[in-house]
């Protein structure tokens, strides 16, 4: 993390270093563990009693699994570019923020509107806080930065 990061800065980096491990280990079970993922889920739901996504979701669901990994490489990537330097990069912090929130208010509507499965509820559940925190984390520090420079 660079020598000139607010405290604030440095947060941001911790909670984006935190967030690149997340966005990472979340991709590579997308692609690697797409079957198990979603036989979890379902039986998760079963218990709050929400409806399953397989067994039709593996033949159209595999191929967006492969471009949510993508999607997850890609903000990895951002968050690792803002933890290198908080306080020059934080502004990669925007397309991780849009990113999550593209994907929890879909996966929101989705759910109320189309689906009642448990998988896609927990897309909303994950990705709303990790927003919610990215958000936070941002604005604490572009509003230090902007205070003391």
């Amino acid at each position: 993390m660079g020598a000139t990061a607010t405290k604030e800065e440095k947060q941001l980096g911790y909670w984006m270093a935190m967030s690149a491990f997340l966005y990472f280990s979340g991709g590579l079970v997308f692609l690697l563990f797409p079957r198990p993922l979603l036989l979890v889920l379902d039986s998760l739901g079963k218990i709050v009693h929400l409806a399953p996504v397989l067994p039709g979701a593996m033949l159209a669901e595999r191929f967006w699994n492969l471009l949510a990994f993508s999607m997850a490489m890609t903000i990895t990537t951002a968050s690792v570019v803002v933890v290198r330097n908080p306080a020059a990069n934080k502004d990669f912090c925007i397309p991780v923020i849009f990113s999550k929130v593209a994907s929890w208010l879909s996966a929101l509507v989705y759910f109320l509107v189309v689906s009642r499965a448990f998988a896609h509820l927990v897309i909303f559940l994950v990705d709303f806080p990790l927003f919610a925190l990215t958000v936070f984390f941002y604005r604490r520090a572009r509003t230090a930065a902007d205070s003391s420079g």
